[in-house]
């Protein structure tokens, strides 16, 4: 039974125990006050601590010293070598008539290794090196980063008086960040022995450039190892003589004087400033690779230039000759302009911004409208009327009727030359406006005056047939026609129209016999006297 201690009970201590060589242990113990109790037995309890926290059975030292006040030693062997890392725990006792009384634990604890620590910065793949005592540093030892995240390969030279360690990408191993690196005992009793040797504050690196060629209007993309997480200050990205705190991507533009000049990209990670070798070219537009999308324009109308998506920071102006035009669309690498009346002539265009003034060495031709009015006067509905001028081939002309919003479109197919049709329904004299599509709307620049005849029906054939017959029916401007009629039926659909005549099928609704025939055009109607048979 153990009897607690009160002011009467005998006061034993532990003490701590003396390393006396490899397996050698001097145990240690002391009487502060015995108060004339009978000693039957004194001496330690030890034992030795299990990987699960368990110990094992304990071991009794009995001391063979006379009892009295003051301190006990005994020497103790262990039964094998210990490792390292081993933990250990014992205490002194006293054993009397009236019961036992304990001392505390003591643990001890086996450190034979002794382990310089290095506190460092380095780059990713770089090799940091510990100088010291490794001898006793073997394969049961591996080398893991804080919260054993990554183990860690290291070597250790012949002499064992080196440790290299090779810094990993590892993850969230980015620049400013410091990992701490611990040498950690695979096998001993106390489940891990650790010691931690280095403290290494990771640096970032770039990569080499690998696209050399750049537009200002482009963003340089950073890449390299460990680099920082976020915008940074202490990493600083270097161009020519600028140095701009890290950024993931840098717009070329906001760099200041960096215009069509090359430059070299570098860095400075606080330990180490790196200018790499390779020229990195600010590529310029060619004056060749801007063409206009026309050769030749009208005044007051638009025209488009492409090729190169101009770049500019405060200013940036556009010409045509020594006129300045401004942009009114834009595109990609496409701007489209309206001028207004430009003299007769060839322009150059011109484009100018704080990196550089480039101008086209071709030029778009400014002509007026000019036209010829035509050799007759008289037309009969839809007649074609033949003009010439100063047409472009490709451009779209509009005429209309004596200054109405009744407009139709025509497409100019041969320079200098259009061909338009009369739009006057009824017979009279009318003006007709040549224009083009202008400032605000279609611009009627020229005109000229007919004399509309209107239209006139000949005839139709052949004049018998069975259902499904096709009927041609020709006059002067029958083509403008908008329905014709067999019978009583209206066909507005599946008409065949050609300059003067009109083709249709005659219905299979109907049965043997004669039927009329008729045409709708410009909201009259018009029936021949002579029916067609049905067979």
């Amino acid at each position: 039974m153990v009897i607690e201690r009160n002011y009467a009970a005998p006061l034993v201590m532990t003490q701590n125990a003396s390393i006396a060589g490899d397996d050698t242990f001097i145990l240690k113990g002391e009487i502060k006050k015995l108060n004339d109790i009978e000693v039957i037995e004194h001496g330690f309890v030890f034992q030795k601590k299990l990987s699960n926290n368990a110990y094992e059975r304990e071991q009794t030292i009995i001391l063979t010293d006379k009892v009295d006040i003051g301190s006990f030693s005994k020497t103790y062997k262990l039964t094998s070598k210990p490792k390292e890392g081993d933990n250990y725990r014992y205490y002194y006792y006293l054993k009397t008539k009236l019961g036992v009384y304990k001392g505390e634990y003591t643990s001890i604890i086996i450190n034979n290794i002794t382990l310089p620590y290095l506190n460092t910065a380095a780059t990713v793949g770089e090799v940091i090196s510990l100088e010291g005592d490794f001898s006793k540093i073997n394969t049961d030892y591996i080398l893991v980063t804080e919260e054993h995240q990554a183990v860690i390969p290291y070597t250790i030279s012949a002499d064992k008086k080196k440790l290299d360690i090779k810094i990993a990408n590892l993850k969230n191993a980015y620049h400013g960040r410091v990992i701490q690196f611990t040498l950690k005992s695979k096998i001993d009793a106390f489940g891990q022995t650790e010691r931690r040797i280095a403290s290494v504050k990771i640096l970032g690196k770039l990569d080499n450039p690998k696209k050399l060629s750049y537009q200002l209007k482009d963003q340089l993309v950073i890449s390299g190892e460990a680099l920082p997480e976020d915008d940074n200050s202490d990493f600083l990205i270097l161009i020519n003589d600028h140095q701009i705190p890290y950024k993931k991507v840098i717009k070329l533009m906001e760099i200041g004087g960096l215009d069509s000049k090359p430059f070299k990209l570098g860095y400075n990670n606080g330990r180490d400033i790196v200018r790499f070798p390779e020229e990195i070219s600010i590529d310029k537009p060619l004056a060749s690779q801007i063409v206009f999308d026309k050769k030749a324009i009208h005044p007051r109308s638009t025209f488009s230039i492409k090729g190169y998506d101009f770049e500019y920071k405060d200013f940036e102006y556009h010409y045509l000759g020594t006129f300045s035009i401004i942009p009114n669309y834009k595109y990609g690498d496409q701007y489209t302009f309206r001028i207004a009346d430009f003299k007769d002539g060839h322009y150059s265009y011109k484009y100018v911004s704080e990196f550089y003034e480039i101008e086209t060495p071709t030029t778009i031709e400014v002509r007026s409208l000019k036209m010829n009015k035509p050799t007759q006067e008289e037309f009969y509905i839809g007649e074609k009327i033949h003009l010439t001028g100063s047409f472009i081939k490709g451009e779209k002309y509009y005429i209309n009727l004596n200054d109405g919003d009744l407009m139709q479109e025509y497409a100019c197919e041969e320079e200098g030359k259009l061909t338009v049709e009369n739009l006057a329904g009824k017979k009279g004299r009318y003006k007709i406006g040549v224009g083009y599509e202008g400032i605000g709307g279609a611009y009627f620049p020229q005109s000229f005056e007919i004399t509309s005849l209107g239209y006139t029906i000949y005839d139709f054939f052949p004049k018998m047939g069975y259902q499904g017959q096709l009927i041609t029916i020709k006059g002067k401007g029958v083509h403008q026609a908008s329905s014709v009629h067999v019978g009583e039926i209206s066909i507005n659909y599946n008409i065949q129209r050609e300059q003067d005549l009109i083709k249709f099928i005659i219905p299979n609704t109907f049965q043997k016999g004669k039927v009329t025939i008729g045409v709708t055009l410009n909201n009259e109607y018009y029936q021949f006297d002579e029916k067609f048979e049905i067979l």
